[in-house]
Formats: C-alpha cells, sequence, structure tokens
C-alpha cells in the first residue's frame, strides 16, 4: 500500500471516530437539565441536575431535603430535634442518634470548632425567631456552657 494510500485511511478512521463520539453528544429527546427551588433547613436552594432522568433526581433530592428538614428542624415542633432542644431528653431514631453521635465525634475532632449544640446561642441572637439581637456577654456566657 503506498504511503498516500495509508495516510488517507488514517485520516478517514480518525474522522470515523470522531463522528461517532461527536454522535454520541446528542440528545435522545429525554430530559438534560431540571432544576427545582424550593426552602429547607432554613434557607433558599435550587437543586438542579443533569442528564437522563434528571426531572426524576430533582425530585427525589427535593424529597430527601424535605423528609430531613421535618426530622431534624429546629423550628418544626413534630421533629426529632425540636423535642431534644426543648426537653433536654427524648428518644432518637436510629438515623438521628447515628447524626448526633457522629456530629460529637467532629466536635472532638475539632477541637471545639464543630458544635451542635449552638442552639442556644442561636436562640439568644434571635436566629431562631427572627427576634435579631445582640446577646450580652454574660448571656452568650451562659449559652456556650
Amino acid at each position: 500500500m503506498s504511503e498516500g494510500k495509508v495516510k488517507r485511511k488514517i485520516i478517514f478512521l480518525i474522522f470515523a471516530a470522531v463522528m461517532v463520539v461527536a454522535g454520541g453528544c446528542g440528545t435522545d429527546g429525554g430530559d438534560t437539565e431540571a432544576s427545582r427551588d424550593l426552602f429547607a433547613m432554613d434557607t433558599y436552594m435550587t437543586v438542579t441536575a443533569y442528564g437522563k432522568g434528571a426531572t426524576e433526581a430533582v425530585d427525589q433530592a427535593a424529597d430527601e431535603i424535605s423528609r430531613l428538614d421535618q426530622l431534624l428542624s429546629t423550628g418544626n415542633e413534630d421533629s426529632e430535634i425540636y423535642k431534644i432542644n426543648q426537653s433536654g431528653d427524648g428518644i432518637l431514631s436510629e438515623e438521628t442518634a447515628y447524626l448526633v453521635e457522629r456530629s460529637l465525634d467532629l466536635y472532638e475532632a475539632t477541637d471545639g470548632a464543630f458544635d451542635i449544640a449552638i442552639y442556644p446561642v442561636m436562640k439568644a441572637w434571635g436566629f431562631t425567631d427572627d427576634n435579631f439581637r445582640v446577646p450580652d456577654a454574660d448571656e452568650l456566657r451562659i449559652c456556650s456552657r
């Protein structure tokens, strides 16, 4: 085979490979992007997914965020965390108990920088009921015990 034919064959194979790869980049008419705004965990957020099944993925993510918000909310009277914060004790589900246990591990690992017991401080500043104020030093000292 002549050198020219070999070069043409190589160029053709490269072109064919590029076309196959580029052809795979098209869409098949399925959803390729889905997005949903929601408010949970005292935060406005947008969940976005890309690719086939994006709408289902966004819906599942939003449902899970809402479920966790209901379970762990400090403002929802039915949540386990709300009840613990109000009474100081209670029975936790396995899932919440695991999360609290891991959080306490992180508290120790970060020398107290990560502290799940911050609720009294948040309450003193008014973040829990939108009555914002600056607490005095004594009140903060009591909250951080």
